[in-house]
């Protein structure tokens, strides 16, 4: 039996990077996607140690479609599929309206236009295979908007209606969508948030949804995921 493949976006630190080991662990070979190259080769080797799987790197931007569709070109020349595709790739810029032009397309950029040109690309394959899951990384961003990041809001309201559109369109293909909603998480990204990380969920919370959907039956599907920090709701 050849083993299951994940693509992951964003893989090179915090949750693709934690999603990537635990993926790896399970037996998934890996396509890891960022820009820092070698962070992510040095996830490579980390994970390598541990355990017997063919990993990919791809160097990239994802809001570049040419990097990213030759990325995908050469896993399925390699593997000939895609199990699971996890769309990690993400930045956090502040601001609303006093948001600078430069930010704002930053945050569309990558956090819309990326996902986008990853889907663009792959789904296409995951039809012609009828299966696969695809999870997109939202946000509580997503779902209420929070003051002083309006325009990252904005992009992960963005997210979860793309997310919300797809998962209907893919159902007739046996292709599962999944947006994670998750409140804040303990990652270089956060370092900033007034929130301590002791707070904050972790991103071993993240691979527990992922698995938690991954093991679900064929005829069960979760649309969309929300974690929130116990903090926030306790006022």
């Amino acid at each position: 039996m050849t083993n299951k493949v994940a693509l992951i976006t964003g893989g090179s630190r915090g949750i693709g990077k934690a999603v990537a080991m635990d993926l790896a662990r399970q037996g998934y070979d890996l396509a890891l996607i960022a820009r820092d190259e070698v962070r992510l080769n040095n996830v490579k080797d980390e994970i390598n140690t541990l355990y017997d799987v063919n990993i990919s790197t791809f160097t990239l931007d994802v809001q570049n479609l040419d990097e990213v569709k030759q990325a995908i070109d050469n896993t399925l020349n390699a593997h000939k599929k895609i199990d699971v595709v996890f769309n990690n790739a993400g930045i956090l810029k502040n601001g609303t309206d006093n948001i600078s032009p430069d930010d704002f397309d930053a945050l569309l950029n990558i956090n819309l236009k990326g996902m986008y040109n990853i889907l663009h690309t792959i789904v296409p394959q995951l039809k012609t295979q009828k299966s696969g899951y695809i999870f997109n990384l939202a946000s509580m961003a997503g779902k209420v908007g929070v003051p002083g990041l309006g325009a990252y809001a904005l992009t992960k309201f963005g997210v979860v209606g793309f997310n919300d559109s797809l998962y209907y369109e893919l159902l007739p293909y046996n292709i599962k969508v999944t947006a994670l909603c998750p409140s804040s998480i303990a990652t270089d990204m956060t370092r900033d948030f007034t929130i301590s990380k002791e707070q904050m969920i972790s991103t071993d919370d993240i691979v527990k949804a992922v698995n938690f959907a991954l093991s679900l039956s064929d005829n069960a599907c979760v649309p969309e995921l929300l974690i929130k920090c116990k903090t926030y709701d306790l006022g």
